[in-house]
């Protein structure tokens, strides 16, 4: 163990004691980037990836938050069962809507599609 001086990427230097030359090389990497992303644009990507690959949305959101596995998993679970029934509420509301539109259209004489 002895002293080191870290440097940042940023230029900010930080003085580190009791930290091996490996643990210090180590903390002096340049950070991961993570993007600012809202909890409703990341829920609702969440959503509509993990109907394609699950695996990809749990890193997405592990990525993003810093998450463990479990928490990622559980978070990309009810995010695809909100897109789920998000879905369905669709199709509910296009089905009504076009009902609404062949009413309408026998009520003046037309032929619906």
């Amino acid at each position: 163990m002895q002293n080191a001086q870290i440097t940042l990427a940023n230029g900010v230097q930080i003085k580190v004691e009791s930290l091996s030359v490996a643990e210090a090389l180590e903390l002096a990497q340049p950070a991961k980037v993570v993007p600012q992303v809202s909890m409703a644009d990341l829920s609702r990507a969440a959503g509509k990836l993990a109907e394609y690959d699950k695996i990809l949305a749990i890193k997405l959101v592990r990525g993003v938050t810093g998450w463990n596995l479990r928490e990622s998993k559980d978070y990309v679970d009810g995010a695809q069962m909100i897109e789920r029934r998000e879905q369905e509420r669709r199709r509910e509301q296009d089905a009504t809507w076009k009902a609404q539109d062949d009413e309408r259209a026998r009520a003046n004489g037309e032929i619906p599609f």
